[in-house]
């Protein structure tokens, strides 16, 4: 049979006649399919602590108007069974850290969207370790602790010599005494999960209060970092105003002789008024670092995806938020460069935010998006 545009949909039906007589009409329902499958649903499948070595089954519910499917996985996996149908078994080999396994639905008309999953082994690299950094001669009970991390089981913490954990070995907060001994060091703590451990986090700590007479903090930050601590020696009684560069943000302290900054992509001083008549500036320089190339585990795991990708246009970013927050977009390319970054706020639920794509040249790109507890990444393609 050929089908012409002008063909909605029939039935073809068949009956069988002798010189008797005819059989019962049997009929089958054909409709002309005239659209992409429109794809529905996530995937479904272990996403989090999964170890080289391991293999996993990964599905997504069938779709209509779909005769297969075409998925896609990341580097040092391999698909061992399933291609084409809904449902997918991965083998993940040595050497596997972190990407993503992606489908879309097709049929004779083309594919649909893709829907995509990040898979993670190790867990990502603890965010910033809050604590006080200085004056901390005799002190007890002292309290560092970290954001969760996706995918940890249980973090390990190590503290300088005269420094001693009373308390929180194993979780996100420890408490911690430190003894006449303790001079200076430096306190560290890394993510574990059955797969293995993240690279560690480390903060300077020290016996006597920051110096008066300069601010004491990081003199050269990557792009976007978050949680950077900033001192001056505190004196009672007194009010510290902070000022930082623009694009970075005071997230903690302000008021006080220590802050907390999240940084932007502009280099600049970061300085402090006291009302004691102390003004005193550090330069910074803003170095456009190439971090977390690999997804990254996030709070409360949210969606997270570029469509179309691979595109030969304009792409949209699309995220999934548990709340209204502000987050940083960020494109890089392979070496690092940032070539675009803005600032949005989320609504609750689904948030779709259009990206130009003129004057960017053909090939792989990095999209990170970063903010309140989340720092994700992944590759989108310019054809």
């Amino acid at each position: 049979l050929k089908y012409t545009n002008q063909f909605i949909s029939s039935s073809i039906c068949v009956t069988a006649r002798t010189s008797c007589g005819s059989s019962k009409t049997v009929c089958q329902p054909i409709t002309l399919l005239k659209n992409v499958p429109a794809i529905s649903g996530s995937i479904s499948g272990q996403n989090l602590g999964v170890c080289a070595g391991s293999t996993g089954q990964y599905c997504i519910a069938p779709q209509a108007n779909t005769s297969s499917y075409v998925w896609t996985v990341p580097f040092n996996t391999q698909i061992i069974s399933g291609s084409g149908t809904n449902c997918i078994n991965v083998s993940f080999l040595t050497g596997f850290k972190s990407g993503s396994i992606t489908v879309k639905a097709q049929n004779c008309v083309g594919n649909s969207t893709t829907v995509t999953l990040t898979v993670n082994s190790v867990p990502a690299t603890p965010g910033a370790i809050s604590g006080p950094v200085s004056s901390l001669k005799l002190k007890t009970g002292v309290i560092y602790s970290i954001s969760a991390v996706g995918s940890a089981t249980s973090y390990t913490w190590a503290v300088p010599t005269g420094a001693k954990i009373v308390s929180g070995q194993g979780t996100q907060s420890i408490k911690v005494d430190f003894t006449s001994t303790f001079t200076s060091g430096t306190l560290s703590v890394i993510a574990v999960n059955r797969c293995g451990n993240s690279s560690a986090r480390t903060v300077s700590i020290k016996q006597g209060a920051a110096s008066s007479t300069v601010i004491t903090g990081a003199k050269t930050v990557c792009a976007f970092d978050q949680g950077i601590a900033y001192e001056l020696a505190s004196t009672n009684g007194v009010v510290y105003t902070w000022t930082v560069p623009t694009g970075a943000t005071i997230t903690s302290g302000q008021g006080t002789a220590s802050i907390r900054v999240n940084w932007g992509a502009t280099s600049g001083n970061v300085a402090v008024n006291a009302s004691g008549g102390v003004n005193k500036s550090l330069a910074v320089t803003v170095s456009s670092c190439l971090k977390n190339t690999g997804y990254q585990p996030s709070f409360e795991d949210p969606e997270l995806f570029v469509n179309p990708n691979p595109t030969k246009s304009d792409f949209s970013l699309v995220f999934k938020a548990e709340k209204e927050s502000e987050y940083m977009i960020i494109i890089r390319d392979m070496i690092g460069k940032i070539i675009y970054y803005n600032k949005v706020t989320s609504t609750v639920g689904m948030n779709i935010n259009s990206i130009k794509t003129d004057g960017l040249a053909k090939g792989l790109y990095i999209v990170t998006l970063t903010g309140e507890k989340v720092n994700r990444s992944l590759r989108v393609a310019i054809d």
